[in-house]
């Protein structure tokens, strides 16, 4: 009888608990399910806010009892969902400064809070949103509520800016900066991306690691006497819009290749979207020909992707799923690095104690993609792959297509994650798959 008491009197002090203190019930269970993922949420689903002026709105979230403005923006989009950018040649507004049909709504997860009773929110407002973030792996719960109000001054607002400058040059967040060297590269629009720091924030010393991004294709056929060649060099590349805001810039670029002389291939367009702690980009990789046709006439064919680095990497580390405990890149060939190129692409962690961590990964847009991606990874610095800013390969990574004499002809495309991973340590890349592979869930309900 007496254990039962006892029971009941720690059973009611748990309810009163909760009662008394409802804010430490609710940010134990309502706890932001991820810390490194954007949330982006299409103005579809709040019919009842479009045609709105996207000025008069604010975004909050209630962390342990208080109720603060975060940094959100809201992008524009077309009826074919293509990007309005308010800055450059493709700039051209449709909606008028108002809510679409196709917008979105874009703030990171970990400035989520806990869930606010309408009749809680602190702040006067005539239209609102409660938009509920769900992880799916772990069933953690969060919130913002999004507000608009004609008198809008009243409401105070974030000044917090998650992508500190973006430009021609080159594009800093909080966790990195990247991009070309020299103004005269942007002014030129050379595809030579040199520069790569992890900054303080991330754990790095914010010294740039790269000697440059390496695209190569070839093709030899009919003993040398056909032959295509293309590298980063031969890309005429040159950001025409950009579409800047306190979550994330997307630069919009022209790209095209010089074929002879000063002649190049009709202009294709692509986005590069950046966030604080990393960036998206696609990779395009141009098959001319059926290979497989003149499979027996073909001497030579590979295409890929990497990224070469500079001495300032030296002591860094190479991880990915089947090298956990890390190969160090030193600038020299060793054992362990022979067969990595026959390891299928998945992950790749470049870490090291002074210089930060980063990760890659690539992602094909459809499930049936008919490319296969293998590992590319040479620690060689008397090794040579011109062009190059610095002779040989200290630490050169990315990935080649394994199955290239039986591609189709056509233009196939991979995205390309960039990720920079504070602290790193072995495992931590699962929060960074996750953001692909078990994307958050949203739900938004009228206030």
């Amino acid at each position: 009888m007496e254990d039962g008491h006892i029971a009941k009197k720690i059973l009611l002090v748990i309810v009163l608990t909760i009662l008394a203190f409802p804010n430490l019930f609710y940010r134990y269970a309502c706890a932001a399910p991820r810390v490194a993922d954007p949330v982006i949420v299409s103005t579809s689903k709040m019919p009842f806010l479009q045609r709105l002026p996207v000025g008069n709105f604010r975004i909050f979230a209630s962390v342990k009892g208080t109720f603060n403005p975060i940094p959100f923006q809201i992008d524009e989009k077309s009826s074919e969902e293509d990007y309005v950018f308010p800055k450059g040649a493709k700039s051209k507004k449709k909606d008028y400064g108002r809510i679409g049909e196709f917008d979105e709504l874009v703030f990171m997860s970990k400035d989520s809070g806990d869930r606010v009773p309408k009749n809680k929110i602190p702040y006067g407002f005539e239209k609102g949103a409660e938009i509920e973030i769900n992880d799916p792996l772990t069933k953690g719960k969060s919130y913002v509520y999004l507000l608009y109000s004609r008198n809008v001054e009243t409401m105070p607002v974030s000044d917090k800016k998650y992508i500190n400058a973006a430009g021609k040059q080159w594009v800093e967040g909080t966790y990195y900066r990247v991009g070309r060297s020299t103004e005269e590269q942007a002014e030129k629009h050379q595809n030579i991306v040199d520069y790569f720091a992890i900054l303080k924030d991330a754990g790095g010393n914010g010294e740039n690691i790269l000697d440059r991004v390496k695209y190569r294709s070839r093709v030899v056929a009919l003993g040398g006497t056909v032959r295509f060649e293309r590298d980063e060099s031969n890309f005429r590349t040159q950001l025409i819009a950009e579409l800047d805001g306190p979550i994330r810039t997307i630069s919009h670029f022209k790209n095209s290749v010089y074929l002879i002389m000063r002649i190049t291939t009709p202009p294709q367009t692509y986005n590069v979207t950046y966030y604080y702690n990393g960036y998206i980009t696609p990779v395009y990789i141009d098959i001319p020909i059926d290979l497989s046709i003149i499979k027996n006439l073909v001497k030579t064919a590979y295409f890929q992707s990497t990224l070469d680095f500079n001495e300032s990497a030296i002591g860094m580390f190479y991880y990915n799923p089947l090298h956990k405990r890390g190969i160090l890149i030193d600038g020299k060939p060793s054992r362990k690095e022979e067969n990595i190129e026959k390891e299928p692409f998945q992950w790749v962690v470049i870490a090291g104690e002074k210089q930060g961590a980063w990760m890659l990964r690539v992602v094909p847009p459809k499930k049936n993609f008919p490319l296969g991606l293998n590992c590319y990874f040479v620690d060689d610095i008397t090794k040579p792959d011109s062009p190059e800013g610095i002779k040989g390969q200290i630490g050169n990574m990315g990935f080649t297509v394994s199955n290239i004499m039986e591609a189709k002809a056509g233009r196939h495309k991979v995205l390309t994650y960039v990720y920079f991973l504070p602290g790193y340590k072995p495992g931590d890349e699962k929060a960074y798959l996750n953001i692909e592979d078990n994307p958050l869930q949203v739900k938004v309900e009228e206030l």
